[in-house]
């Protein structure tokens, strides 16, 4: 990767970042000409209060040693902005010792493996696009959100600033799907539940009707309500959002498959309802949208 004229901002992470657990999550949702990961790094196009740039993350060195992060933007944006950019990004100065400490005690999540402070929550900067994404992904394998997503870009998106040649493209805003209409976004291959949420979702924010922006300044109860409000979307759904869009750290998606299916290896004669389960994490408390990609990340060890 090379970012020609761009300047780079080079700065040390919080300690106990490693970029390879992150380079699997993200490697493993990547949109093709949205984003491109690889051993070394992540370029991908963003859309920023109607801004519209291509992103470089450089993670230097791999392996062990003192790490270093570099970061360049095109067009170019002002160093203290971009380098506040690279951190919500990916999740790098976030001081996991509290939720370590926690989970070293805590008697279900220590059974799933160590915690560790390289357990980031890599952000999305654009609120929308997490909206879309987690509707995609919804009761679909992460194969098959890829593809849709792909559609819907090659659909909705537009062309991204020149980097490098590469033909990248940006994530369609909410007023591009609003526009696409119903019909065009059932024939993504979406079902006509999930075609119907994500084009009302893209004209309630395209239109004003929910400010995604302010949601992250709201009480967490408020910010779900306020998610849920919305055609389509449910606990799941609005709990995955802001995980990842709001940088939540106590967001819980109780009902979620991949939650269940570790807590079932960490308790294997327990009933886990949804209910018990929202009970089981109280104690997790203010940390449970890490220990949720803590019980990810134990399903895949």
């Amino acid at each position: 990767m090379s970012s020609g004229r761009s300047r780079f901002v080079r700065f040390a992470p919080s300690p106990g970042f490693a970029w390879e657990p992150m380079r699997r999550f993200l490697a493993q949702r990547a949109i093709p000409s949205v984003e491109v990961v690889s051993p070394a790094g992540q370029v991908r196009t963003l859309r920023i209060a109607g801004e519209e740039l291509v992103v470089e993350c450089r993670f230097r060195p791999p392996g062990p040693g003192p790490k270093q992060v570099s970061l360049a933007a095109h067009p170019n944006i002002p160093n203290g902005r971009l380098r506040a950019l690279g951190v919500r990004l990916f999740d790098l100065e976030r001081d996991l010792g509290p939720y370590c400490r926690m989970a070293a005690r805590d008697p279900v999540l220590r059974r799933l493996g160590r915690p560790s402070p390289s357990l980031r929550i890599p952000q999305f900067a654009d609120p929308f696009e997490g909206l879309v994404r987690a509707i995609l992904g919804q009761q679909v394998s992460l194969a098959a959100a890829r593809t849709l997503a792909a559609r819907l870009v090659a659909l909705a998106g537009r062309p991204a600033p020149a980097w490098d040649g590469a033909a990248l493209r940006l994530f369609p805003s909410a007023e591009a799907v609003a526009a696409c209409g119903f019909d065009r976004l059932r024939d993504l291959g979406l079902t006509g539940a999930k075609a119907r949420a994500l084009h009302g979702c893209a004209v309630a924010v395209a239109g004003g009707a929910i400010p995604l922006a302010q949601l992250e300044a709201l009480p967490l109860e408020e910010a779900e309500r306020a998610l849920t409000s919305l055609p389509g979307i449910g606990a799941w759904t609005a709990s995955y959002v802001l995980m990842r869009a709001f940088a939540r750290a106590d967001a819980f998606p109780a009902a979620d498959l991949g939650v269940r299916k570790a807590l079932e290896r960490a308790l294997p004669r327990r009933r886990l309802t949804p209910g018990r389960i929202r009970d089981l994490a109280e104690s997790w408390r203010p940390w449970r949208a890490y220990a949720t990609f803590h019980l990810w990340r134990s399903l895949s060890t």
